[in-house]
């Protein structure tokens, strides 16, 4: 899980090479890489408030823990959803299901590491223009995983986008409805 996530966000078009050289089933990639990902995730929010306050307050860092663990899994779902309708509307086509979604998990790396720190070091105002470099790992897995023949090389560029910008705005989206659905968790 290390090494591919790393190899990801330092190298995408590695890592895309090895996630479509190895088979790998939608439970494996969600127990394997998502989970942990999502965990460590909900640990540095745990551990950031800790830094924030100086002092270990368990509530806060409870609530910090489960919104960003239900927004992940919560936008991962969504942006799965998302991506395959504008896949099927561009290409006439469906894409499986279990393919769309581990697309979608492994795009989702930037996101990861952006939240993981962005928990820890919540002083560092601009480290939200990391989320970007989401377009570039979507952009080296359409080309190295899903493969589609560029029949119409103007729906790549607009595919790429459309997935990019689902996987970026789903987790804050998700976490300003759960934080209006349940004022608790302010």
């Amino acid at each position: 899980m290390v090494t591919l996530f790393t190899s990801l966000l330092i190298t995408p078009q590695k890592g895309w090479e090895t996630v479509k050289s190895t088979t790998q089933s939608k439970r494996d990639v969600i127990l394997k890489y998502a989970l942990p990902l999502i965990c460590i995730a909900g640990l540095s929010a745990i551990a950031g408030v800790f830094i924030e306050t100086g002092n270990f307050d368990l509530a806060s860092g409870l609530k910090q823990f489960v919104i960003v663990i239900v927004s992940l899994f919560t936008s991962i779902y969504l942006a799965t959803y998302c991506i395959r309708i504008t896949y099927k509307m561009m290409y006439k086509t469906d894409w499986a299901f279990s393919n769309a979604f581990i697309f979608t998990i492994y795009s989702f790396s930037c996101v990861f590491a952006v939240v993981i720190l962005d928990k820890l070091l919540e002083d560092i105002f601009f480290i939200d223009i990391f989320y970007l470099y989401t377009v570039y790992i979507v952009y080296e897995g359409y080309v190295n995983y899903i493969s589609i023949p560029d029949t119409k090389p103007d729906h790549k560029t607009a595919f790429i986008i459309m997935a990019s910008a689902f996987i970026i705005f789903w987790p804050p989206v998700v976490r300003k409805l759960l934080l209006w659905a349940m004022p608790g968790l302010n």
